[in-house]
């Protein structure tokens, strides 16, 4: 009996053998969806800020950045959660402060998003691969998608 129980208990090194063989293909897919935007939006990264951008997250990821002041001094604070802008004062730490580090940081964001849509797409069909890619495709080809996925913004709150 005592064997038994040993034989039903998984080895240490096969559930870390299978768990990272399980990343691979998600961090592939990232990877593929993250070069996929950057090409499609490489004319517009250079764009300088405009709307809600200019007007709040970025001065309030720039706050964060300069001082580490979850409330922003440079713009009016309002009830925004503060991840995007942590999010932008990391990647300007890594990176630099630039509008392009600022829509890069977004695009990988937009990969998460397309990737997890994928996955979701995937479970809700079954497996099935060509609707989950025709899913995901027109998805980042929407033209508010592409629009709004590499601008420093939240839209949780529009109407």
């Amino acid at each position: 009996m005592h064997r038994n129980l040993r034989a039903v208990q998984p080895d240490p090194k096969t559930k870390s053998q299978s768990l990272s063989s399980a990343w691979a293909p998600q961090l592939l897919l990232f990877a593929l969806f993250f070069a996929g935007l950057m090409l499609l939006h490489a004319p517009l990264l250079r764009l300088p800020y405009f709307w809600d951008e200019a007007g709040y997250y970025v001065p309030a990821a720039r706050d964060l950045f300069l001082t580490g002041s979850l409330i922003p001094q440079s713009t009016p604070s309002n009830a925004h959660p503060p991840l995007v802008m942590a999010w932008l004062a990391l990647a300007w730490r890594v990176a630099g402060y630039s509008a392009l580090v600022t829509r890069t940081a977004m695009l990988a964001l937009s990969a998460f998003l397309l990737l997890g849509l994928f996955r979701l797409s995937r479970m809700a069909t079954a497996g099935n691969l060509p609707v989950a890619w025709a899913t995901t495709v027109l998805v980042a080809l929407y033209p508010v998608y592409f629009t709004q996925s590499s601008m420093a913004l939240v839209d949780l709150d529009r109407k």
